[in-house]
This record gives structure tokens, C-alpha cells and sequence, in this order.
């Protein structure tokens, strides 16, 4: 184990001296663009549901967002990705693990694991799992 920390200890001096050297403001900015190269690099590409696809959604959660529970408008509403972890680009786009939500709702959940959505939403991994299907 000891050897295992040594590299981890080593490499946040090097942070720590970047920080430093460089100041907060610029380190944080290259933290946030290293993280969203590291998401991206992994995550398949989105793609825009069709509107047969989006009415399908909307009638199979009865209008209401399976977040809070209230009833979906006809604007101020995003396609949500259930699962933002899937790897398969055709089951992630799959109308499986799409549901629509209020945008307020979805930036909130904002890609959390479906872990982190359990105790945020309050919801058992079944229920997240089943979006706004009945």
C-alpha cells in the first residue's frame, strides 16, 4: 500500500506547485476543461429523439416528470437520458433510457451515477431505472 501512495502524494505536490505557480483562477479552469475531455472522450454522442419518439415519451409518462411529479408543459422540458452511463450508443439513445423532464429537474440530476440519483432523488434504482414508465 505504501507503495501505492508514494505516486498519488507525488503527483498532488505537482498540483499543489501548478496552483501555485500558475494561481487558482487558470488551475480550476484546466481541471474543468481535463474533466470534460475525460467525460467526453468516453461517453457515446447524443442524438435528437424524433417527434414520434418524444410523443411516445410524453404519453408514456402521462405528462409528468418522473423527477418531481409534476405535469410537463409544452416548453421548459429536456430529453433525459435515465442512465448517462451506458456505453452502447444505441442503448443509451434507446427510447429505453430516455424520459422527458422539466429542465430545472434535469440540471439538478445533472449525470449523476444512478447511485448518487438513489439518495438525490430519493428513488430506488428500480424507479430511476423506470422513468416515468408506469
Amino acid at each position: 500500500m505504501a507503495t501505492v501512495q508514494k505516486p498519488i502524494l507525488g503527483a498532488l505536490e505537482e498540483l499543489r506547485i501548478l496552483k501555485k505557480k500558475y494561481g487558482e483562477y487558470i488551475f480550476n479552469q484546466a481541471l474543468t476543461q481535463l474533466r470534460s475531455e475525460r467525460i467526453e472522450r468516453g461517453r457515446p454522442n447524443r442524438k435528437r429523439p424524433s417527434k414520434g419518439t418524444l410523443a411516445k415519451l410524453r404519453e408514456r409518462q402521462g405528462h409528468i416528470c418522473p423527477i418531481c411529479g409534476d405535469p410537463l408543459l409544452v416548453y421548459g422540458i429536456q430529453v433525459d437520458h435515465i442512465n448517462p452511463n451506458i456505453m452502447d450508443e444505441k442503448r443509451f439513445n434507446s427510447i429505453d433510457n430516455l424520459q422527458l423532464v422539466h429542465t430545472s429537474c434535469n440540471l439538478k440530476k445533472a449525470a449523476k451515477t444512478i447511485g448518487r440519483q438513489t439518495k438525490y432523488l430519493g428513488k430506488t434504482v428500480v424507479e430511476i431505472l423506470k422513468g416515468g414508465q408506469a
